[in-house]
């Protein structure tokens, strides 16, 4: 099932980059980056995005995560910052920030089509009633997952850590 879905206080920040591995010239991936990026093919799944905007976006979750660990020994001291994300957003306040999000992070026109499908099936799903509870499971699943970290994946100090 094709559940168009996300919780994307998202998607990690960043710059965009490819996966790495053997003979692209870059070093391999450590089992950290390896995890988070099972993590989010899941998600992507869970959300039925496509083949290129899971490719996109997985590029992007690597190079953040290449940049948080560089910045974790230049900059320690905003690593001990607690997640910052909306408390209870309006539903414009939470499509903005979404949008506001994808912008910051360069994600294509295409992909953010997507998302923003994605993010409004969720925020359907989390708040009419007369949603099937099957979607409204889907769309905690996202919800939760999007929260788990280290970093929590909708903590918008990720911007500042990930410079």
């Amino acid at each position: 099932m094709r559940s168009h879905a996300l919780f994307v206080g998202l998607i990690v920040a960043g710059c965009s980059s490819s996966s790495g591995g053997s003979g692209s010239g870059e070093k391999p991936m450590g089992d950290h980056t390896k995890k988070l990026l099972q993590q989010h093919t899941e998600i992507w799944k869970m959300m039925g995005l496509s083949e290129p905007a899971q490719k996109e976006l997985n590029a992007i979750v690597v190079g953040v995560e290449g940049a948080l660990e560089k910045n974790k020994q230049a900059h320690p001291e905003l690593f001990g910052k607690e997640p910052k994300r909306a408390k209870q957003p309006t539903h414009d306040e939470y499509m903005a920030a979404h949008k506001k999000r994808f912008d910051a992070l360069k994600i294509s026109a295409a992909t953010q089509k997507e998302l923003l499908a994605s993010a409004e099936f969720v925020w359907k799903a989390l708040h009419d009633p007369a949603v099937a509870p099957k979607d409204k499971e889907v769309a905690m699943k996202i919800k939760d997952m999007m929260k788990m970290g280290p970093p929590p994946c909708c903590d918008d100090n990720i911007f500042e850590k990930a410079k």
